[in-house]
């Protein structure tokens, strides 16, 4: 029973846009049969890791951070052991893999929780792994290591290390522009583009705007790439990336362009709110653009997507009313 519902959660975990209440009651129901499996058997211990794990990030998605960490650092604590269980025996490369899965999910889970040493130490902790394994193993984990790159940068960056940030985030990039160039597939266009971003705002943050224009332009150039070749068609980073060119534009005095950029990026914003499964992304890539339409004086359209998201979002009604209250109709 416990292996069953086990992989039938394992077909549907990259399914779940949005996450629904009946995907986490699976996953709850299967982490009940493992845990009391496990306590007989410490074979099942890797797959009770992987389900908290892919609880917790599904609860990191609703915006439940508290719930999410507890999963996350439970199947972090879980797989560690089993790592350790394993040392010297053809199983320690999957463990020590999956462990670095999970503390990638549980430093976002950390730094939403306000817990940003721990979510940063965890990070690196991934990094370095999937470092070992990409030099143990050429080619077969350059993305893995992009984007445990991407996540060390953005916990660096909230923690305002700006200047600790851009070593990862230029690597990040040359090895995502070295992946898409040897095979320019819809996934590895978005893996390129989300490197992009994260520079980007590097050097928006230093106010060298017109540095990350052509950056921003060419991020979204992938993401359409990534669209069109059936991956990720409505992502809110996406979205984000045509903002920041409005705010790009802007910040260079071309009005015009900046419109049009904010525009675009409502319009998709619009979409993804309704399918995306990362509710608690939506609600600040929103506000975000939100933000800009009213500074181009696009009021109209900003209440618009505010009614759009608030119906997504409906189940979160005292963040909304706070979040989008002045784009309320009376």
């Amino acid at each position: 029973m416990g292996w069953a519902i086990y992989a039938y959660c394992f077909e549907l975990r990259n399914h779940q846009d949005p996450v629904t209440s009946a995907y986490l009651e699976i996953l709850e129901e299967g982490i009940g049969v493992l845990r009391r499996l496990q306590r007989r058997d410490q074979s099942f211990i890797g797959a009770l890791g992987l389900m908290l794990g892919w609880q917790g990030y599904a609860l990191h998605q609703l915006g439940r951070a508290e719930q999410s960490r507890e999963s996350l650092v439970e199947g972090t604590a879980l797989l560690r052991q089993g790592a350790r269980q394993r040392v010297g025996t053809q199983q320690y490369e999957l463990y020590e893999t999956q462990l670095a899965l999970a503390l990638g999910l549980s430093a976002y889970a950390l730094s939403a929780a306000g817990e940003h040493q721990a979510a940063l130490s965890s990070a690196r902790e991934a990094l370095g792994i999937w470092r070992t394994r990409a030099a143990e193993q050429p080619g077969q984990h350059d993305r893995t290591v992009v984007q445990a790159l991407d996540t060390v940068c953005y916990l660096l960056s909230l923690r305002r290390q700006f200047e600790d940030a851009w070593g990862p985030a230029e690597e990040a990039v040359a090895i995502a522009r070295r992946i898409y160039t040897a095979e320019p597939s819809g996934d590895n266009a978005r893996l390129l583009a989300n490197a992009l971003d994260r520079l980007t705002e590097l050097l928006a943050n230093s106010s060298r705007w017109s540095e990350a224009l052509p950056l921003l332009e060419e991020s979204i150039s992938l993401y359409r790439v990534a669209g069109r070749r059936g991956t990720f068609k409505y992502s809110l980073t996406h979205a984000t990336a045509l903002n920041n060119a409005a705010k790009a534009y802007l910040q260079l005095g071309q009005r015009a362009q900046a419109v049009s950029r904010v525009q675009s990026a409502a319009v998709r914003c619009a979409l993804c709110a309704r399918r995306t499964a990362d509710v608690a992304t939506l609600q600040t890539v929103a506000q975000d653009i939100i933000n800009v339409l009213g500074e181009v004086g696009l009021d109209n359209m900003a209440r618009t997507l505010a009614k759009g998201v608030n119906r997504r979002l409906s189940g979160k009604a005292s963040a909304l009313s706070k979040l989008f209250g002045p784009f309320r109709s009376g």
